[in-house]
């Protein structure tokens, strides 16, 4: 009788899938207390050796390869960093085969399951948070980045783009292709603080503004009332 969809990438698959085009449909986002989330001390400040941060579960369309991948780029290159990967699934035990095989024993850390609590600190004590998905609906764990003001690297899966503003309010890099989230890091490190905190504060005012859960929860309440 009427569909809801998270993002017009999901809509549009609903389509080729059999959906007819004359059934009533709304989107609505994700949304977040951004109370919950308070913005990092030093929005888009980077530290020496820089703390790239990525919440999921350990499966393969994650793409966690990729990420580990781009971090090995850049290790080549002379950048310290250390990359923390939130999560666990069944991709857990190759991943870490992975970044053994790079030489990232030392750079690479699964830190499995968090408490909510703990990903927020670990955000406010991150520089840059990584979403390498093959494939995303839309992604509440970059929202939730976005709030916290981090700078985030993004694939152009589908729900992504509608999460993720280009050079806005991050940045988006080929899927698949490890030197083009390098390229967006490196892009990022050289950027003068001030345009990097101009970023990271657009990221948190569009999450104020778009994805505001009081906002959801009024959507929510009208679409099943009419």
């Amino acid at each position: 009788d009427k569909v809801h969809t998270i993002s017009d990438y999901l809509r549009s698959k609903s389509l080729t899938l059999g959906l007819s085009e004359n059934i009533p449909f709304e989107k609505i986002t994700p949304a977040i207390d951004t109370k919950k989330f308070s913005v990092k001390k030093n929005p888009g400040s980077i530290k020496d050796n820089i703390d790239i941060l990525t919440v999921g579960r350990l499966n393969w369309i994650k793409d966690y390869e990729t990420a580990i991948s781009a971090v090995k780029i850049l290790k080549d290159k002379g950048i310290n960093v250390t990359y923390n990967i939130v999560g666990s699934g069944p991709e857990h035990e190759r991943l870490t085969f992975c970044a053994y095989q790079l030489g990232l024993e030392n750079e690479v850390i699964f830190h499995g399951k968090k408490m909510h609590s703990e990903i927020n600190e670990m955000m406010e004590n991150s520089d840059i948070y990584l979403q390498t998905s093959m494939q995303e609906g839309f992604c509440g764990s970059v929202l939730e980045a976005q709030a916290k003001g981090l700078l985030c690297v993004v694939s152009d899966a589908d729900g992504l783009k509608e999460n993720v503003v280009d050079e806005k309010t991050g940045w988006i890099a080929e899927r698949r292709n490890p030197g083009s989230f390098a390229e967006k890091i490196l892009k990022i490190i050289d950027m003068p603080v001030e345009k990097r905190k101009e970023t990271a504060l657009n990221a948190r005012k569009r999450a104020e503004v778009d994805f505001d859960l009081e906002d959801q929860k009024n959507r929510f309440t009208n679409f099943f009332k009419y």
